[in-house]
This record gives C-alpha cells, sequence and structure tokens, in this order.
C-alpha cells in the first residue's frame, strides 16, 4: 500500500466518485466537460461524441476507483487525458489515423500521461480476458464467476471449499478443474489478437 504522503490531494474525487458524491462529481463536470468537448470538436467530433467520451471516461474511471487506483497526478489533467486517449483510439479505430491532437495538447502532464495510459491499458485487458472467459464452457464461466466474486457475509473473496459447496462439487475435484479451466483460458488469451495488451510488461 502507498504511503498515504506519496498519494495526490485529487484522490478525493476518486473516493468521491466511489461514494457516488453528487457535489464532486459536479464540480468533475464543471471543470472538465468544456475542455473535453472542446479538445473532441476541434479534433473531428461532434459534441456528442465529446458526450460520450466523457461518459465512457468517467466509467472507467470509477471502476479503476472501486479496485483502489491511486492518484499520484492532479485530477483533472489525468482525466482530461484519459479522455484524449479515447477520442484518439475512437479516430484510429475509424480509420483516421493521420488526426493528431496538437503537439500542445499532447504535452498535458506526464504524470497525467503515464496514468491515462495505465489506465486505458488495464481496461483493454480486462474487455480482452472478459471476451475469452465467455468463450469457456459453462461450468468454466461458473467457476471463475465465484472464484473472483466477494462473499457479501464476509466481504472477502469465495475460498475455493465455498466455491465448491456452492456448486455442489467435491474440494478435489474443483481445484482439478479450477486448473483445467485457467489453462483452456490461458489457450484463449494465447489465440487471441489482444494477446499482446494482455501480456501487461
Amino acid at each position: 500500500m502507498s504511503a498515504p504522503q506519496l498519494l495526490h490531494d485529487d484522490q478525493y474525487f476518486l473516493e468521491a466518485l466511489i461514494r457516488h458524491d453528487r457535489q464532486a462529481i459536479e464540480l468533475i463536470y464543471r471543470n472538465n466537460a468544456e475542455r473535453v468537448k472542446s479538445m473532441i470538436q476541434a479534433n473531428g467530433g461532434s459534441a456528442a461524441d465529446a458526450a460520450d467520451v466523457f461518459q465512457e471516461a468517467l466509467t472507467d474511471v470509477y471502476r479503476q476507483a472501486q479496485r483502489g487506483y491511486t492518484l499520484h497526478c492532479g485530477f483533472n489533467a489525468f482525466f482530461y487525458t484519459v479522455c484524449r486517449n479515447k477520442w484518439l483510439d475512437q479516430l484510429r479505430k475509424k480509420g483516421k489515423a493521420e488526426v493528431t491532437i496538437s503537439q500542445l495538447e499532447r504535452l498535458v502532464d506526464e504524470d497525467a500521461e503515464t496514468a491515462a495510459q495505465n489506465l486505458y491499458l488495464h481496461e483493454e485487458r480486462l474487455c480482452a480476458l472478459a471476451q475469452a472467459v465467455e468463450r469457456l464452457g459453462h461450468s468454466c464461466r461458473e467457476i471463475f464467476r465465484l472464484v473472483w466474486s466477494v462473499n457479501p457475509e464476509s466481504g472477502k473473496y469465495y475460498s475455493l471449499q465455498e466455491v465448491a459447496e456452492r456448486l455442489n462439487l467435491s474440494y478435489g475435484y474443483l481445484r482439478k478443474k479450477k486448473s483445467e479451466c485457467e489453462q483452456a483460458l490461458k489457450d484463449k488469451i494465447r489465440a487471441s489478437p489482444d494477446f499482446v495488451k494482455l501480456k501487461g510488461d
């Protein structure tokens, strides 16, 4: 766990998102909406595109905050960079690779750039991982669903013994089946065109 003094004061915004703090969310919109809209409209997009990108970025940041993401740079620079990267990615997917944000826009904040890129890659890996899991058989999907779930009573991940009981399986069989499912998942991931993204650093 990072030492408290290493966290940026703007960690408050991530904590506020988890709490669904309406005032903090309104402040995020006030501080960032127009800037994101101007950037996207200056680079081939519409106001509707900007609204979509803004909402997708906020959802991504919220999900990362739930997973314990810590902020080491200003929130506004970080969030703007997440939005900018999302829009650039959309332009590339539309075949507009030559459309780029100006040099001035790209040099927002080095720490924000790194943090935003890490968040983007993590979301891409999670998406590709979810797609690989969906291509597995029903029993493997059920095992992973429970293994990766939190028991609401204890607040901790289900133990293998608890998973075995919920699936009416013996503990020994579950361990063997889970190992087979993990191997099958690895094979699906290796066969995925997103394998390089999933590998990580």
